[in-house]
């Protein structure tokens, strides 16, 4: 198994075993609720990041980067797979002006997401759910955090063929990339849609 899905599992159960354990900071009779609401997000968290990819954030200092790749400006359209806490997605929607749109598997990583855009006032938007039924076919640009579902290459086969695709660390299997971008402390695969 890869390591950094590996850490990233590992830290996801770390993460949700902190917040409930503060719970014991609470009053007795509100420690066993605060247990009983986080629980379920907590579970939910674990599956999503054992199931799909464990929830590792790409540095920000590589906004640029990605910005330069993506090919993205007012009236396009970005998707963000597996968009975590949102901070990205709101970094390139201020910087390119590109409608976002981010879809995320866990609860709690989609509020955080959600009221991050919120916040930011930007043209954004969060869904809940599973990444691989995403209808992509209006995308200009997608990003991921490549990994072995195997659904990345079914993935670029629905984009269409001027859509830039992005797999952060990790070739697609079985397609070619345009391009390889080792520049920074994740390496960037980039790739066209087929039509």
């Amino acid at each position: 198994m890869n390591p950094k899905r590996v850490g990233g599992v590992l830290a996801t159960a770390a993460f949700w075993a902190l917040l409930i354990g503060f719970g014991v900071l609470l009053p007795a009779w509100m420690q066993i609720s605060w247990t009983l609401l986080l629980l379920p997000v907590a579970l939910a968290s674990l599956y999503g990041a054992w199931v799909f990819s464990p929830f590792v954030p790409t540095p920000m200092a590589e906004v640029e980067r990605l910005v330069e790749h993506l090919e993205l400006g007012p009236g396009s359209t970005y998707y963000e797979l597996g968009v975590g806490e949102g901070r990205l997605l709101v970094a390139i929607a201020e910087r390119t002006g590109a409608r976002c749109v981010g879809i995320e598997i866990s609860p709690a990583l989609w509020a955080i997401a959600k009221l991050r855009v919120w916040w930011a006032g930007v043209d954004a938007s969060i869904r809940l759910g599973d990444l691989r039924q995403a209808d992509l076919s209006g995308a200009d640009a997608v990003y991921f955090w490549g990994s072995a579902h195997g659904i990345e290459r079914s993935l670029i086969a629905s984009v269409p063929a001027h859509c830039v695709v992005i797999s952060r660390d990790y070739p697609v299997p079985g397609c070619a990339p345009i391009a390889v971008d080792t520049a920074g402390p994740v390496s960037l695969h980039i790739y066209r849609g087929p039509g």
